[in-house]
């Protein structure tokens, strides 16, 4: 009787262990594919940034914009309608 007792909580701690190791193993797939996913989206998002850049320089172009101007009336400043700004020195540190 001992020694079945002995033998039923010896398998049922393999049991229990394999277990956590199996379970532990699966946990540790499922963060890896979520990793994956998250690199994917990550690799996503900067070639959007990427490309909202590249338009951002193609809209800001002086060669786009100078001629947009113009079509609304807008002209260059002469010097007399230049008003110079006091810089304000900032005590903050």
């Amino acid at each position: 009787m001992r020694f079945f007792l002995l033998s039923a909580l010896t398998i049922s701690a393999v049991v229990a262990i394999a277990l956590r190791v199996v379970h532990e193993r699966n946990r540790g797939v499922n963060i890896g594919f979520a990793i994956q996913d998250a690199s994917k989206d990550l690799r996503k998002q900067q070639d959007i940034i990427h490309q909202l850049r590249i338009e951002r320089a193609a809209l800001l172009d002086p060669k786009r914009l100078r001629p947009e101007a113009t079509l609304i009336g807008l002209r260059a400043a002469t010097p007399d309608e230049v008003v110079p700004m006091p810089v304000e020195v900032s005590d903050a540190q």
